[in-house]
């Protein structure tokens, strides 16, 4: 797994609760959770983290804010990248979650984007309406999807 891309086509939205310790994992009532990208308390934006046509910063409980600049640009994103790749090869049933309140104007159709190792891609969409933090599942692989080459 190298690229993680979420493209909106609207404002502002807030992203938390990613981190990325590789070898991390905790175990929760039989449920492995991995972080992906490590948000630091210096407030930096983590090098995982690649913007187009939008810019972000670390809020101060940690959450990754984002300002999509869609109204000037056909797209814009945030990339989630990791120069060795994410092995998810032993989760045989796993989603990726994310937390995301949307404090914009308009309700905001994402586009989750999953390039893996061998460069097949895997697309995700959800709308995110105005309103509070909810987090959001991305299905990756189980008994209702095809097989994934995690």
């Amino acid at each position: 797994m190298r690229i993680i891309t979420l493209a909106a086509l609207s404002t502002v939205m807030l992203l938390s609760g990613c981190s990325n310790k590789q070898n991390q994992s905790t175990n929760t009532d039989s449920s492995y959770l991995t972080q992906l990208v490590d948000i630091q308390s210096d407030k930096t934006l983590p090098k995982e983290v690649k913007l187009n046509a939008a810019d972000a910063y670390v809020s101060d409980d940690g959450a990754i804010v984002v300002n999509f600049h869609s109204g000037k640009h056909s797209y814009s994103s945030i990339v989630f990248e990791s120069e060795q790749g994410w092995d998810w090869s032993d989760f045989k049933d796993f989603n990726l979650a994310f937390d995301i309140a949307n404090s914009g104007q308009h309700s905001t159709q994402i586009y989750l984007d999953i390039t893996d190792g061998n460069g097949d891609n895997y697309t995700r969409s959800v709308s995110i309406p105005i309103g509070p933090t909810k987090t959001y599942y991305a299905k990756m692989a189980g008994h209702d999807l095809s097989n994934a080459r995690w």
